[in-house]
């Protein structure tokens, strides 16, 4: 079994709760519910914190493939991503033939090769993408050279693809501050994987007391600047930081992932449950989609139960389908891998 880093795990449970949570916002519409009460505030903190999800595993995804080459082998770790996708998204279409939003067979295999099965495939789409170019964007990194050049080319990227949702963020419900070109703001998943291969370059080290005041301080500004922007706006000021590509988004999530990426304890119990929630959350991701429509249907909770029931259920059944699709994915893998090398030996 490999061997797993702690603070890696803490924060890809972590990514998987927020983004739990993000979707319990969403679907219960809790900031608008709240508005003008006194959990309102609460509510923008929690939605200001959750907005960090997608971006740190986008920035793990860096932290962790830096040194990924192109080879015979590469190609087979995809292996893992697609086989619970694609059980998870026929599951998905089962359900919806039962519920009538599926009317045909052929309907539902169109949604599940079209990733529209799910409705939070959206992020494997994105990931195919990614998982297609890491071993290219890596080859441009490292000809970078110098440390100097890899944090400027990187600050470069991050620069052109967060910062126009950045400056129209800063508006009114009748105005919006767009003085930036936003023509590369689609490609903010390749700025969030340079920052995280930086991160694995120069590892940070800031004290944790600092990095909690300076990670308090920022939330608490960004839900002010919220909290402002409503107040003139007359309304809930929707349209700020509402987007994973967004550098304010990008800043809380970089601040999160010093944070915990080098914590380590001797608690091998909690080592070891953080560890099994690390190695379900694409499973759980997924499974996610089922559990918010059954539960936001059905029943009528407070989002924090929502959002647990929510999180509890989603694992136990990644956990479940790991147990069945671990053998599956390891049989395939070596089929690959025999296959490709028999074709570069050749006849």
């Amino acid at each position: 079994m490999e061997k797993r880093i702690l603070g890696l795990d803490i924060i890809r449970s972590l990514a998987l709760v927020l983004v739990v949570a993000i979707h319990g916002i969403t679907m219960s519409d809790l900031v608008g519910n709240t508005f003008g009460t006194v959990f309102w505030i609460p509510t923008l903190l929690l939605r200001t914190t959750a907005l960090a999800c997608v971006p740190l595993f986008i920035i793990l995804t860096g932290y962790l493939n830096k040194d990924k080459v192109l080879n015979k082998e590469y190609f087979s770790s995809v292996i893992g991503v697609l086989v619970p996708f694609y059980i998870i998204a026929v599951m998905c279409e089962i359900l919806k033939m039962a519920a009538g939003e599926t009317t045909s067979i052929f309907k539902a295999l169109l949604h599940i090769f079209d990733f529209s099965a799910n409705g939070y495939a959206w992020y494997i789409e994105m990931y195919i993408g990614l998982f297609i170019m890491i071993p290219f964007l890596n080859m441009f990194y490292k000809m970078l050279g110098s440390p100097k050049n890899r944090i400027t080319a990187t600050a470069v990227i991050v620069g052109i693809t967060m910062l126009p949702a950045a400056f129209s963020s800063l508006g009114l419900s009748t105005f919006r501050l767009s003085i930036f070109p936003d023509y590369w703001e689609a490609m903010y998943p390749v700025g969030y994987y340079f920052l995280g291969m930086v991160m694995a370059d120069i590892k940070p080290e800031v004290k944790k007391w600092i990095n909690s005041i300076i990670l308090i301080f920022w939330i608490c500004l960004m839900t002010a600047v919220c909290f402002v922007l409503s107040h003139f706006s007359g309304q809930y000021a929707w349209w700020f930081a509402n987007g994973f590509g967004c550098i304010y988004n990008a800043i809380t999530a970089a601040l999160i992932f010093i944070l915990f990426y080098n914590i380590d304890f001797k608690d091998g119990k909690l080592a070891r449950i953080i560890s099994i929630i690390s190695l379900c959350s694409l499973e759980a991701y997924l499974f996610s989609y089922i559990t918010d429509k059954v539960l936001y249907n059905f029943l009528d909770l407070p989002m924090p139960v929502m959002t647990f029931l929510s999180l509890a259920l989603s694992l136990i059944c990644a956990y479940v389908l790991r147990k069945f699709t671990k053998p599956v994915i390891r049989f395939l893998k070596e089929k690959y891998i025999n296959i490709v090398a028999k074709k570069v030996k050749g006849p």
